[in-house]
């Protein structure tokens, strides 16, 4: 079919953008559109709040791996602290028995010596 000229009227006269603008707000007020346009949003608020859950999840998971990880460290600390302090009660123990020797061996040392000199005494009466 051949091209024809446009007619008259307002549609001619017009400029383009403006028919085409026309053309998309005519498009944009139908029923289905705007449904379309409600369930596209209804959507995208939904994968804004999905997003926002698996961030949270992904949050979630980091934070129970690092009270995990203290966790253990707190229980390594308490044992290394259980260990050093059974050491020092058992070197307190140790230095314990080590005074009692150390006053039982001056103890003894006390009587010796008391002993030798009764003897050297004995010795030069006689």
């Amino acid at each position: 079919r051949p091209r024809v000229a446009p007619r008259g009227g307002a549609a001619a006269t017009r400029p383009r953008s403006k028919n085409i603008e026309d053309g998309l707000r005519r498009v944009r007020s139908r029923p289905q559109v705007q449904e379309a346009r409600a369930e596209a949003q209804v959507l995208q608020r939904a994968a804004v709040v999905e997003a926002a859950a698996s961030a949270t999840a992904m949050k979630r998971t980091q934070l129970e791996e690092v009270k995990g990880n203290f966790t253990r460290e707190v229980v390594r600390l308490q044992s290394e602290l259980n260990t050093a302090k059974s050491s020092v009660e058992t070197d307190r123990k140790a230095a314990a028995e080590a005074v009692a020797t150390v006053e039982t061996l001056a103890s003894e040392y006390a009587a010796l010596e008391a002993r030798v000199e009764v003897a050297e005494s004995e010795r030069d009466a006689a």
